[in-house]
């Protein structure tokens, strides 16, 4: 039958009896309910309470009052259903370029998503700054946005405290005359209820040198705004990177070593690695010995408590230690936990030399979880006592499949148990996947508590699945569950959770309640326990179908598709610039251009030889959504940008790797030319 043949009969077919989600949960359409001339794209927020989500459409909504191409909207529950608002204002400007394809971009919101900070090309007030300039706005829902300051270049990363009150961002601009005295890099600015003040400077109020600071990521400010966290200098001829925190008007070394042995290696380059939310537990990464423990020249991890000043290694930092820390580790909310990837083994014996292997540390030390292992994408509940991981690796020995699945790992038992198989099905060939958000990211996909779990999979897991296009799951009390209708041809797309759990918001284009009827249009649904509408008052002949997912005239696109096409695609590199030594010496970044045969996380590590030994370079992460081209961008490190500033040729051996696939490639750069 052909593939035209067999989708007419598929719509003619009686539709199945779609099953209702499991956990006493029930669905509740969040986006309107009558098409529209823009399409639904992304989940980008969630209250604490699951009442309240913030996403993005392209192309404004009903009731916008500005033409954004990637528009930003607010759904807010109330007693009979969702609203969708705009969050849109009179004098933003429709912006076709791609390059401004977000006119009005959300930078940080409060818990309860009614307090905005915005970043601007369009002018959002009388007056304000449009393009090329940019503004930054505060704006709570119900008053007019507040311009907090207008700049000539774009001003990012940044950091934004939980009330919103605090914003902290980098800038090339000289936006004070305290940093008149810079002629290399960024600093960093902090706006604040009083006002604008510079955060990297030291104790007196001066630049720590003449060299610029960075923002190292959005976590580097607590919570509260009270402490935040910066690298400094970024030029690798000023010197090596060192850590500092600027807590009122003091500023601390937070990477000062306390390494008193008469062979204590050479200074390194110390890397921000993270924070938690409340700033008491800041996390380095460096192949410098910062204690006297510490007697290997490997890339290891430390703890820095900020009340007591203690710092101690998290590796075991030993001249047996093989491996070394491969990317920043997920920490717990107090920084008692963590778990870290390594390249190679930390423990004498335990784990697989040449590979990627995961690690959990505790109080109790250090233990190996999977080798190899290399999670696709992780998240860990708020102890850190669960994480959640997607990975090709096979842990557990009846995983032969060679797709994504996902397993949990409880630290309490230190056991690890895949919850993409199922009463049906879990070993099929199909991947299993999650979205990936951070500790304190307000839509996630495993609860606080780690008690419950969600995940996508077009595998028919259990039998109230009838279909193989992607579903959402939900693992809880050891059993799985159904967050989707599992009937159909519509695939449905997990977004996330409440911090709870309670509320699970997923995308499809099925229309699942009578109030649905857009005709197929995509749409957020939440499946939220105890929750629900009456749709005794929606008009049944405008449904359809709408107890189940409606057939759909499109070819599905089964979650298998990206594992199928890792199997018969390639990972390439794409044509490198050949400025890109000069990119590398003037931005300390190398901007890679791949082509993905799936989605999935892409990482690079660079390796060449300088001072007659091979060492780590640079690193890099790229998440692809879908198959096609993705750029990556490499930080290298300082002791490559000098040599390459010198004149130097560095051969640079890069390492692609998006599971199960992998490219070695070799690089060579000079300054003023490339190959």
């Amino acid at each position: 039958m052909g593939l035209l043949a067999a989708t007419i009969a598929l719509a003619a077919a009686a539709p199945a009896v779609a099953a209702v989600p499991g956990e006493g949960r029930a669905w509740e359409l969040i986006t309107p309910a009558d098409p529209v001339d823009a399409t639904v794209a992304e989940l980008l927020s969630m209250g604490a309470a699951g009442d309240r989500i913030l996403y993005r459409s392209f192309g404004p909504m009903p009731g916008a009052t500005s033409g954004d191409l990637a528009a930003n909207n607010l759904g807010i529950r109330g007693t009979d259903g969702w609203q969708s608002d705009p969050l849109s204002f009179p004098y933003s400007i429709p912006k076709l370029d791609i390059t401004t394809l977000v006119g009005t971009e959300v930078w940080g919101f409060d818990s309860q998503l009614s307090k905005f900070i915005l970043r601007s090309f369009s002018p959002l007030l009388p007056g304000a700054p449009a393009s090329p300039r940019f503004g930054i706005y505060r704006h709570q829902l119900g008053s007019a946005p507040v311009l907090l300051a207008d700049l000539e270049s774009a001003p990012e990363p940044r950091a934004i405290s939980a009330d919103t009150t605090r914003v902290a961002f980098s800038s090339d601009e000289h936006l004070l005359p305290s940093d008149t005295g810079r002629t290399l890099g960024q600093s960093i600015y902090e706006l604040t209820p009083t006002g604008m003040r510079q955060v990297d400077v030291n104790s007196a109020g001066s630049l720590l040198s003449t060299c610029g600071s960075s923002l190292p990521s959005s976590s580097a400010m607590s919570r509260s705004g009270e402490r935040i966290f910066f690298v400094h200098p970024t030029d690798p001829s000023c010197g090596t990177a060192r850590v500092y925190m600027r807590e009122g008007d003091e500023t601390v070394e937070v990477s000062l070593s306390r390494c008193t042995r008469p062979d204590c290696n050479e200074p390194q380059d110390v890397e921000f690695a993270g924070v938690t939310p409340s700033g008491s537990v800041v996390f380095l990464a460096t192949a410098q010995q910062l204690t006297d423990d510490d007697v290997n020249a490997k890339r290891d991890l430390y703890r820095f408590d900020v009340a007591t000043e203690g710092l101690e290694l998290v590796t075991p930092g030993t001249a047996a230690m093989e491996g070394e820390i491969y990317e920043h580790p997920v920490v717990s909310s107090d920084g008692s936990r963590a778990y870290l990837q390594a390249y190679g083994r930390l423990l004498p014996g335990e784990g697989v030399a040449n590979e990627l292997n995961l690690y959990f540390a505790d109080e109790a030390g250090l233990h190996l979880i999977g080798a190899p292992m290399s999670p696709n994408n992780l998240q860990i509940s708020r102890d850190g006592g669960v994480a959640l991981i997607s990975t090709f690796s096979a842990p557990e020995g009846t995983d032969t499949d060679g797709q994504l699945d996902v397993y949990r790992y409880d630290a309490g038992t230190d056991s690890l148990t895949r919850l993409s198989a199922g009463s049906s099905g879990g070993n099929g060939p199909f991947s299993a996947a999650f979205p990936g958000t951070g500790i304190e990211a307000d839509h996630r996909a495993v609860s606080i508590d780690g008690q419950r779990a969600f995940f996508e999979t077009a595998e028919p897991l259990i039998a109230e699945d009838h279909n193989e296009v992607a579903d959402v799951y939900e693992w809880s009390g050891g059993q799985l569950h159904l967050v989707s209708s599992g009937e159909g041809a519509d695939p449905a797309q997990l977004e996330g959770s409440s911090l709870d759990g309670g509320t699970v918001v997923f995308r499809s284009s099925a229309s699942l309640l009578p109030r649905d009827r857009d005709g197929g249009d995509r749409d957020l649904y939440a499946a939220r326990i105890g929750g629900g509408f009456d749709e005794s008052s929606a008009p049944p002949e405008t449904c359809g179908p709408c107890t189940a997912a409606r057939a759909s005239l499109r070819r599905p696109e089964p979650a298998t598709a990206g594992a199928a096409a890792a199997k018969r695609g390639r990972l390439k590199l794409g044509r490198v610039g050949k400025d890109l030594a000069g990119e590398i010496v003037e931005s300390g970044r190398a901007s890679l251009e791949l082509t993905v045969p799936a989605p999935g996380r892409v990482s690079a590590v660079a390796r060449s030889r300088l001072a007659g030994k091979s060492t780590v370079v640079g690193r890099g992460v790229a998440g692809a959504v879908r198959p096609g081209r993705v750029r990556l961008s490499l930080t290298v490190a300082r002791a490559a940008r000098q040599a390459l500033r010198e004149g130097r040729e560095l051969r640079f051996q890069i390492l692609l790797r998006q599971p199960p696939l992998r490219l070695r490639r070799t690089l060579a750069l000079e300054l003023g030319g490339g190959k």
